[in-house]
Protein backbone atom coordinates (compact mmCIF):
# COMPACT_ATOMS: atom_id res chain seq x y z
CA UNK A 1 0.00 0.00 0.00
CA UNK A 2 1.41 3.16 -0.99
CA UNK A 3 1.60 6.34 1.30
CA UNK A 4 0.32 9.61 -0.50
CA UNK A 5 1.42 12.62 1.09
CA UNK A 6 -0.25 16.02 0.73
CA UNK A 7 1.90 18.99 0.24
CA UNK A 8 0.29 22.21 1.56
CA UNK A 9 1.53 25.19 -0.26
CA UNK A 10 2.38 28.09 2.27
CA UNK A 11 1.96 30.93 -0.17
CA UNK A 12 -1.66 30.03 -0.90
CA UNK A 13 -4.48 31.45 1.54
CA UNK A 14 -7.92 30.88 1.25
CA UNK A 15 -9.96 33.98 -0.30
CA UNK A 16 -13.00 35.59 2.46
CA UNK A 17 -14.84 36.09 -0.48
CA UNK A 18 -15.20 33.09 -2.88
CA UNK A 19 -13.03 30.68 -0.52
CA UNK A 20 -10.87 29.92 -3.61
CA UNK A 21 -6.97 29.84 -3.34
CA UNK A 22 -4.66 32.73 -3.81
CA UNK A 23 -1.40 33.58 -3.06
CA UNK A 24 -0.46 35.41 0.10
CA UNK A 25 0.66 38.15 -1.18
CA UNK A 26 -2.00 39.34 -4.15
CA UNK A 27 -3.52 42.25 -3.52
CA UNK A 28 -6.94 41.08 -4.80
CA UNK A 29 -8.46 37.62 -5.40
CA UNK A 30 -8.04 36.29 -9.03
CA UNK A 31 -11.82 34.28 -9.00
CA UNK A 32 -13.84 36.99 -7.31
CA UNK A 33 -11.77 40.54 -6.98
CA UNK A 34 -12.12 41.01 -3.26
CA UNK A 35 -9.89 42.27 -1.50
CA UNK A 36 -6.85 40.70 0.33
CA UNK A 37 -7.71 41.43 4.16
CA UNK A 38 -4.70 39.86 5.44
CA UNK A 39 -2.17 42.53 3.88
CA UNK A 40 -4.58 45.48 5.38
CA UNK A 41 -4.16 43.61 8.73
CA UNK A 42 -0.48 43.94 8.44
CA UNK A 43 -0.45 47.40 7.47
CA UNK A 44 -2.71 48.33 10.19
CA UNK A 45 -0.59 46.46 12.30
CA UNK A 46 2.38 48.73 11.38
CA UNK A 47 0.51 52.09 11.31
CA UNK A 48 -0.71 51.13 15.06
CA UNK A 49 3.22 50.07 16.34
CA UNK A 50 4.41 53.31 14.18
CA UNK A 51 1.53 55.45 16.10
CA UNK A 52 2.46 53.82 19.44
CA UNK A 53 6.21 54.58 19.08
CA UNK A 54 5.25 58.19 18.71
CA UNK A 55 3.37 58.41 21.65
CA UNK A 56 5.98 57.01 23.79
CA UNK A 57 8.77 58.88 22.10
CA UNK A 58 6.81 62.07 23.35
CA UNK A 59 5.24 61.14 26.79
CA UNK A 60 9.20 59.79 27.45
CA UNK A 61 10.48 63.44 26.36
CA UNK A 62 7.74 65.37 28.86
CA UNK A 63 8.90 62.89 31.71
CA UNK A 64 12.60 63.62 30.98
CA UNK A 65 11.61 67.65 30.63
CA UNK A 66 9.89 67.23 33.97
CA UNK A 67 12.81 65.66 35.86
CA UNK A 68 15.13 68.13 34.38
CA UNK A 69 13.17 71.23 35.22
CA UNK A 70 12.78 69.87 39.20
CA UNK A 71 16.37 68.67 39.41
CA UNK A 72 17.49 72.23 38.09
CA UNK A 73 20.22 74.08 40.17
CA UNK A 74 18.56 77.82 39.97
CA UNK A 75 21.72 80.10 40.48
CA UNK A 76 20.56 83.53 42.35
CA UNK A 77 20.62 86.23 39.79
CA UNK A 78 21.92 89.49 39.64
CA UNK A 79 19.54 91.05 37.11
CA UNK A 80 21.62 94.52 37.17
CA UNK A 81 24.97 92.24 35.82
CA UNK A 82 22.95 90.91 33.25
CA UNK A 83 21.66 94.07 31.78
CA UNK A 84 24.68 95.77 31.87
CA UNK A 85 26.15 92.56 29.93
CA UNK A 86 23.25 92.59 27.78
CA UNK A 87 23.74 96.57 27.12
CA UNK A 88 27.59 95.34 26.09
CA UNK A 89 27.05 92.65 23.82
CA UNK A 90 23.47 91.57 23.64
CA UNK A 91 24.43 88.08 21.43
CA UNK A 92 27.03 87.38 23.91
CA UNK A 93 24.28 88.13 26.89
CA UNK A 94 21.39 86.27 25.51
CA UNK A 95 23.75 83.25 24.59
CA UNK A 96 25.46 83.14 28.00
CA UNK A 97 22.03 83.78 30.16
CA UNK A 98 19.64 81.83 27.74
CA UNK A 99 18.09 78.88 28.90
CA UNK A 100 20.15 78.80 31.94
CA UNK A 101 18.17 78.07 35.46
CA UNK A 102 18.18 81.51 37.89
CA UNK A 103 16.33 82.36 41.09
CA UNK A 104 15.57 86.08 41.56
CA UNK A 105 14.08 87.55 44.05
CA UNK A 106 11.71 90.68 44.15
CA UNK A 107 8.46 92.92 44.26
CA UNK A 108 5.61 91.61 42.12
CA UNK A 109 4.83 95.51 40.02
CA UNK A 110 2.15 94.12 37.92
CA UNK A 111 -0.07 90.08 37.05
CA UNK A 112 -1.93 89.32 34.32
CA UNK A 113 -3.50 86.11 33.26
CA UNK A 114 -0.20 85.24 31.74
CA UNK A 115 2.71 87.12 32.61
CA UNK A 116 3.95 88.36 35.95
CA UNK A 117 6.46 91.47 36.15
CA UNK A 118 8.28 92.05 39.45
CA UNK A 119 11.00 94.79 40.29
CA UNK A 120 14.29 93.44 41.26
CA UNK A 121 17.81 94.91 42.64
CA UNK A 122 15.93 97.74 43.56
CA UNK A 123 14.01 99.93 46.56
CA UNK A 124 10.07 99.73 47.04
CA UNK A 125 9.57 103.44 47.38
CA UNK A 126 6.19 104.50 49.04
CA UNK A 127 4.20 107.84 48.18
CA UNK A 128 0.87 108.49 49.40
CA UNK A 129 -1.62 105.82 49.13
CA UNK A 130 0.36 104.14 45.39
CA UNK A 131 3.57 101.94 45.25
CA UNK A 132 6.70 103.21 43.22
CA UNK A 133 9.10 100.18 42.23
CA UNK A 134 12.77 101.15 41.15
CA UNK A 135 15.41 98.86 39.66
CA UNK A 136 15.69 96.56 36.69
CA UNK A 137 12.41 93.89 35.89
CA UNK A 138 11.84 90.47 35.22
CA UNK A 139 8.99 89.57 33.23
CA UNK A 140 7.89 86.14 34.09
CA UNK A 141 5.85 84.14 31.70
CA UNK A 142 3.36 81.64 33.85
CA UNK A 143 2.90 79.08 31.01
CA UNK A 144 5.41 76.90 32.92
CA UNK A 145 4.04 77.28 36.34
CA UNK A 146 4.49 74.48 38.87
CA UNK A 147 2.94 75.85 41.78
CA UNK A 148 0.05 77.17 39.83
CA UNK A 149 -3.15 77.33 42.43
CA UNK A 150 -0.41 78.34 45.27
CA UNK A 151 0.45 81.27 42.86
CA UNK A 152 -2.64 82.56 42.06
CA UNK A 153 -4.03 82.35 46.03
CA UNK A 154 -1.36 84.15 47.58
CA UNK A 155 0.88 86.13 45.52
CA UNK A 156 -0.70 89.90 45.10
CA UNK A 157 1.03 93.08 43.49
CA UNK A 158 3.41 94.24 46.14
CA UNK A 159 4.14 90.85 47.18
CA UNK A 160 8.00 89.95 47.84
CA UNK A 161 8.32 86.71 45.64
CA UNK A 162 11.14 84.25 44.91
CA UNK A 163 11.11 83.25 41.36
CA UNK A 164 12.67 80.18 40.32
CA UNK A 165 13.02 79.44 36.27
CA UNK A 166 15.00 79.32 32.86
CA UNK A 167 15.92 82.87 31.05
CA UNK A 168 14.21 82.96 27.67
CA UNK A 169 15.54 86.10 26.89
CA UNK A 170 16.87 89.71 27.78
CA UNK A 171 15.55 92.33 25.70
CA UNK A 172 14.70 96.36 26.58
CA UNK A 173 15.78 96.36 29.81
CA UNK A 174 14.20 93.39 31.04
CA UNK A 175 15.12 89.48 31.55
CA UNK A 176 12.34 87.43 30.40
CA UNK A 177 12.07 84.22 32.41
CA UNK A 178 10.02 80.99 32.19
CA UNK A 179 8.64 80.66 35.94
CA UNK A 180 8.63 77.11 36.90
CA UNK A 181 8.24 78.36 40.76
CA UNK A 182 7.27 80.97 42.52
CA UNK A 183 6.91 81.60 46.71
CA UNK A 184 6.32 84.34 48.70
CA UNK A 185 9.41 85.44 50.68
CA UNK A 186 9.75 86.13 54.11
CA UNK A 187 13.57 86.15 54.33
CA UNK A 188 15.39 89.02 55.10
CA UNK A 189 15.56 90.81 51.69
CA UNK A 190 18.36 94.04 52.16
CA UNK A 191 16.63 96.42 49.26
CA UNK A 192 12.79 95.78 50.16
CA UNK A 193 10.83 97.87 52.83
CA UNK A 194 8.34 95.34 53.61
CA UNK A 195 6.73 97.41 56.29
CA UNK A 196 5.37 99.60 52.97
CA UNK A 197 1.21 100.30 53.01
Amino acid sequence: MENSTEVKNTNLITCKHCGAQMAKSAKKCPSCGGKNKAKSKKKLIAFGAIVLAIVIFFAGKSVVNSIKISSMDYEAGNAAVMLADHRSNEAAANEKYGGEAYSFIGIVDTIDSSEMRICVDGNLVVVGASHSYGGPAVECNLGQLKNEDYFYENVKEGSTVLVKGTVSSIWNGTINLNAYYIELYEGEYEYTYLNAR
